[in-house]
């Protein structure tokens, strides 16, 4: 029986507390695999930070603690804002607050347009409802409930 999905992030915390604190949120590997892409699972991967996450492994026995990420930069990118929307994914207007950044004309914003430049994610359009279950699968509730466990 599968556990189920990761959450968002997880902090390896050493025992020593320090001024420090190495952020590796692209290097997750999770993607969903109930969610439809034109991009190939490889493909996909292209979008990490790939192993920096391994790379910081031994950060915390040296008294660094780690913040690294979980789930797929590609399927929501945990350092853009809630709204960072790129409503050009979608399927209808976003009823919510909507500022673009720079990122997200190119493709790149809380929901990846592109994997890297010229290699589509999606093959048709998202639902408003589609983006809004990701937020809060990610965005609020389990990291709410993961920033909570930490403190």
């Amino acid at each position: 029986m599968s556990e189920g999905p990761p959450p968002p992030f997880t902090v390896h915390a050493p025992n020593a507390r320090g001024a420090v604190l190495y952020d590796s949120p692209h290097s997750g590997r999770y993607f969903p695999a109930d969610v439809r892409t034109a991009a190939t699972p490889q493909q996909l991967r292209w979008a990490e930070d790939a192993y920096v996450d391994l790379l910081l492994e031994p950060a915390p026995a040296l008294g660094v603690p780690v913040l690294t990420g979980n789930w797929a930069r590609a399927y929501l990118d945990l350092n853009r804002a809630l709204s960072d929307i790129d409503e050009t994914l979608l399927e209808e207007r976003w009823p919510g607050e909507v500022t673009p950044t720079e990122k997200t004309a190119r493709g790149l914003g809380l929901i990846r347009r592109f994997v890297v430049p010229g290699v589509a994610i999606y093959a048709a359009p998202l639902s408003v409802q589609d983006v809004t279950t990701r937020i809060e699968t990610l965005y609020v509730q389990i990291g709410r409930a993961s920033c909570r466990e930490r403190v």
